[in-house]
């Protein structure tokens, strides 16, 4: 068991990233998100380059965004006209929103396990 847990941590502390903080730093910035779930606000799920540039940590914002998602999930327009991570569809990514079941789906990442948390503990 010990060797089992060894492995991972240094399968995790070694990981290279290319241009994403450290998958440590990725999970403190999660936790602290989630803990900050009360203090989220509606704005935070503006994604646009004046609000990013206003705090420290661009991680930190996206987080922010999808714990701001999945707060305000039942005010997302649902018609179409909503994409995620405000990005317009690519040729392998579709970032349109027509339910709140597929939103979990279609996140990138780390965001899938936040989302699997939030909704898991029923916050």
């Amino acid at each position: 068991m010990l060797a089992i847990l060894l492995t991972m941590f240094l399968s995790i502390a070694m990981y290279p990233q290319e241009h994403d903080p450290h998958v440590f730093k990725q999970i403190g910035n999660s936790i602290s998100t989630i803990k900050e779930y009360d203090r989220i606000s509606e704005m935070e799920l503006g994604l646009s380059r004046a609000y990013k540039n206003n705090l420290i940590d661009n991680q930190s914002v996206e987080d922010r965004y999808v714990v701001a998602l999945y707060k305000f999930r039942d005010q997302i327009p649902l018609d179409g006209t909503y994409h995620l991570y405000q990005r317009e569809n690519t040729y392998f990514f579709d970032t349109t929103i027509t339910s709140i079941d597929e939103i979990s789906n279609k996140l990138i990442g780390h965001h899938k396990v936040i989302w699997w948390y939030l909704d898991a503990f029923n916050y």
